[in-house]
């Protein structure tokens, strides 16, 4: 029994070693994006609908303040869609 707690223990740390570093078979620069593995379709959750935030209008060089004022988003992919 003490050697196959053992074996798990070691088995165990294999693997997350391995799933640790996606990257130890190689990358890829694409458009200067860096990629570790093939990806087939990227799903976005809880995103869409409308709402609003303070968006930043000016930043004044001296002092780092900034003066912002509410921006309202709506649509299906906001406010990832905005700039």
């Amino acid at each position: 029994m003490h050697n196959f707690i053992a074996t798990g223990v070691v088995l165990a740390a294999v693997i997350s070693g391995v799933a640790a570093d996606l990257c130890a078979t190689g990358s890829q620069q694409i458009n200067g994006n860096w990629y570790c593995q093939a990806v087939k379709a990227i799903t976005y959750t809880g995103v869409g609908g409308s709402g609003s935030y303070k968006k930043v209008t000016n930043m004044d060089s001296s002092s780092g303040a900034c003066s912002s004022s509410p921006f309202g988003y709506s649509g299906s992919m906001s406010p990832l869609d905005e700039e």
